[in-house]
């Protein structure tokens, strides 16, 4: 190896080395705000806010938004723009809200998307832990409303946590991530994988198929390979949604398989993952190299 090749790879294993730092630093200060169940709510929202932007790859352009039962928590000069990301907030398995994370500016697009993949688990992490922690407020709050019910009969106070989850497309989603981390994506020549319909819309029914789009570049063997993969999973979920829901359905995965050609083209579901107003959720997406760039 030419000792200029060799720089290049010790200068990239540092800048990832402190992009992971920078991500546990993150974490380790939201957990540190949310350790904290007295403070009112919107003070926690707006702490986690602030704390979100050093965690990400460009701080200086990243504004983050939460929103909670329709209401929207920002920082001064905030602006919405088409560069996001988003992880939904879940209490009681019903969706509250959702973490929004934008860039004010065009920086560079990977794969249809600035964000790095490593930058949406740890979203999803932050919108796990804050999530907990609203449920964890929600519960205290309505074990406090019971106490009163039994101590005043005639209390009319109405129980905090809601009746009507969304389980459905929370089980979903999960077998979905179960799916992904199930998945040698070298080896099946997969490039990313995205959710769409009602599954990524939170508006699933105990028979709805969960949607995917498997972009790849797959030859005939890995191809073949792939759908045995993925029909094998489909007839288990299946199966165990049988259990527990008593709906029957020959499989529960709809695949919908894309090309590079496809991307070029922007085919129906190819558009889907570039589609500003309503993007199809990532599940995986392939990193790309700086000289793929």
């Amino acid at each position: 190896m030419e000792y200029g090749d060799q720089n290049n790879v010790i200068k990239k294993a540092f800048q990832g080395i402190n992009e992971r730092l920078k991500e546990l630093t993150c974490i380790y200060n939201v957990f540190e705000v949310l350790k904290d169940d007295l403070r009112p709510l919107e003070e926690v929202f707006y702490d986690v806010i602030s704390k979100i932007p050093a965690g990400w790859q460009y701080p200086s352009v990243c504004q983050p938004r939460i929103i909670y039962e329709g209401e929207s928590f920002v920082m001064p000069g905030f602006r919405e723009t088409p560069w996001k990301q988003k992880a939904e907030l879940i209490a009681d398995n019903k969706v509250v809200g959702c973490i929004e994370v934008f860039y004010t500016q065009l920086i560079r697009e990977v794969n249809n998307s600035q964000f790095l993949p490593e930058e949406q688990k740890l979203l999803n992490t932050i919108a796990w832990k804050l999530s907990d922690h609203i449920f964890s407020r929600r519960l205290q709050k309505s074990i406090s409303l019971l106490q009163k019910q039994k101590e005043h009969p005639a209390y009319n106070g109405e129980h905090l946590l809601d009746a009507s989850p969304d389980e459905h497309s929370l089980w979903r989603m999960r077998m979905a991530d179960l799916i992904i981390t199930r998945l040698d994506m070298n080896k099946y020549g997969i490039k990313g994988i995205y959710l769409i319909g009602s599954v990524r819309d939170g508006n699933a029914g105990p028979a709805s198929d969960i949607d995917l789009i498997v972009f790849h570049q797959a030859d005939d063997k890995q191809m073949c390979l792939l759908r045995a993969f993925l029909e094998g999973w489909s007839y288990c979920l299946a199966g165990i949604n049988f259990d527990r829901t008593g709906y029957r359905t020959e499989g529960l995965l709809d695949v919908h398989y894309i090309t590079d050609r496809d991307i070029r083209e922007q085919t129906s579901y190819a558009a889907m993952i570039s589609e500003r107003s309503h993007p199809a959720k990532v599940l995986w997406q392939q990193q790309q190299s700086s000289e793929q760039l």
